[in-house]
């Protein structure tokens, strides 16, 4: 969802918990901690929320740094037209270099699925 939120330019960073949100916990007696805990997860919670999931924020983090590695090939139906095929992973192992982000399979992984889903956005594919 993420990465298809980036390809359409609509990102977002979570917003703020909800006040009321924390109004109810406090009223049912929820502990500072408790409260801290549902503020940091409150965004998350929200109808059409385009942000990023606290596990998710390693593979976001290194996708986003990488975000200007694309490669693309011209298109011969006519000039200017040409579709995404994939990060340049060697561009992007510098990019991930130089923001000192030790890349692990996991966090591969995770870039590989928002690269897919961003691919397609980017060249027109409707989800």
């Amino acid at each position: 969802m993420a990465a298809r939120a980036w390809a359409k330019g609509e990102f977002a960073q979570p917003v703020a918990a909800d006040n009321e949100l924390l109004a109810d916990a406090r009223r049912f007696g929820a502990t500072p901690a408790q409260l801290q805990n549902i503020a940091s997860h409150a965004a998350f919670l929200r109808p059409g929320f385009s942000g990023v999931w606290p596990q998710n924020v390693p593979a976001v983090s290194a996708f986003l740094a990488a975000s200007s590695q694309w490669r693309t090939a011209g298109l011969p139906d006519g000039p200017g037209r040409f579709v995404y095929l994939g990060l340049d992973y060697a561009g992007a192992a510098i990019a991930w270099s130089a923001r000192q982000i030790a890349m692990t399979p996991e966090m591969f992984a995770g870039v590989q699925v928002m690269e897919a889903a961003a691919r397609a956005q980017l060249n027109g594919a409707r989800s």
